[in-house]
């Protein structure tokens, strides 16, 4: 067996699974796929395509950035973030060339793993297999109303996941057989195992905004599926809020409906969320798009606003992949969201359905990860593949 094969397989494993602890470090998401995407882009540096050598020049901003940083240990996540976002871009890219896609049944394998650890955590021994993260935490959040983490090591990042296993069956996998039984038991996960208020959040803005594109542009029909939906989901809340005030997004959107307005009726997780993309976004603005450079994001609450409960923060990182390259690199970002939404362009060209996928990665990568998770830069590359895959059907036609 081909090494390139193998590292190939193992690399894949490592994308999908990113917080599986194999080095000692004490970060979340581990560096095992960034290494070997080292490792295998020897293998495919030969020739480089223009969207990935476009990311390549901001891989090198970047690191001009870091050479002017005070080289703290956030400046250099910082720039690891955008190193992972170059080479495991590319060599995800390269890598579902050479296999000529994800192995469907590495891919099932993934999605039943992430399932069978959820399982047990949640209904047998709530720390199965939590030796394998950084932080032991399985069941943790199952005394607080929260759910399982189980191969995560929180139960929002464990939804995200669902969200993100979700999007690439959907674009990759539509066609086959076992679809839907996979896309069940992505949902078991999501609504049941990780009970994730931010995961189910972003589901439920990705369907709305999706049929609201579609009733304007396409149907009408759509617009009445959309009130129908709206009016369904909110008969649902209503009637489950008894059973699941005790959890702890029950609490949430009983909060949320005493006062709507306000985001201090989230808790303090939710409130930091939304403090990560919106400074992101007011200081490059206030900047006049001008690059900040990393390990300076901080803001000060002068009373100017009042739905957070806390006047001051300063973070070593934001938690937003859009929010940290638009906030860090200013003007720089354009290079990323070009090759970004030129890429999805043309799945949406294809498919209209493939509108809701890019709807709910959009959304993730506002709230909810950073570069430096090895499953968003092989989203990425995934995303590049599946371009190049059309690009080439359409010649054909």
């Amino acid at each position: 067996m081909k090494l390139k094969f193998v590292l190939s397989i193992f690399f894949i494993l490592n994308c999908l699974f990113p917080y599986i602890y194999l080095i000692p470090l004490d970060i979340d998401a581990q560096p095992t796929a960034f290494i070997l995407s080292v490792v295998l882009f020897f293998f495919y540096c030969k020739k480089i395509d223009k969207d990935n050598f476009l990311l390549f020049i901001l891989f090198v901003i970047s690191f001009i950035f870091l050479l002017f940083s005070n080289l703290s240990f956030a400046s250099f996540r910082s720039f690891y973030s955008y190193a992972s976002l170059f080479f495991i871009t590319f060599v995800s890219y390269k890598t579902l060339l050479y296999l000529k896609g994800i192995p469907y049944k590495l891919f099932t394998f993934s999605v039943m793993l992430w399932f069978i650890v959820g399982f047990i955590q949640f209904f047998l021994y709530p720390n199965f297999c939590t030796f394998l993260l950084r932080s032991e935490q399985g069941g943790f959040g199952l005394v607080t109303g929260r759910g399982v983490t189980s191969l995560s090591t929180e139960p929002s990042y464990y939804g995200m996941i669902c969200l993100l296993l979700l999007i690439i069956l959907c674009l990759n996998f539509r066609y086959k057989n076992n679809f839907k039984l996979l896309f069940s038991f992505i949902l078991i996960q999501l609504f049941i195992f990780s009970r994730s208020t931010t995961a189910v959040l972003v589901l439920t803005i990705s369907i709305v905004i999706f049929l609201v594109y579609q009733g304007i542009k396409c149907n009408i029909r759509y617009l009445f599926f959309l009130l129908v939906f709206i009016l369904m989901i909110y008969y649902l809340i209503i009637s489950l809020l008894v059973y699941i005030s005790d959890y702890r997004i029950g609490s949430i959107i009983i909060n949320f409906l005493s006062n709507p307005f306000e985001l201090s009726a989230f808790d303090g997780s939710v409130q930091e969320r939304f403090s990560h993309v919106y400074f992101s976004l007011y200081g490059t603005v206030k900047n006049y798009s001008l690059p900040h450079g990393y390990d300076n994001f901080y803001f000060l609450n002068q009373n100017n606003f009042e739905f957070l409960d806390v006047s001051e923060m300063r973070f070593s990182r934001i938690m937003s992949a859009f929010g940290s390259v638009l906030y860090e690199l200013g003007f720089f970002s354009l290079i990323f969201f070009y090759v970004f939404f030129k890429s999805v362009r043309v799945l949406i060209k294809v498919n209209i359905n493939n509108l809701f996928c890019v709807l709910m990665l959009v959304i993730i990568l506002f709230v909810g990860f950073t570069f430096s998770t090895s499953i968003i830069p092989f989203m990425f590359g995934n995303i590049l593949f599946l371009k190049k895959e059309y690009e080439k059907s359409l010649i054909k036609l």
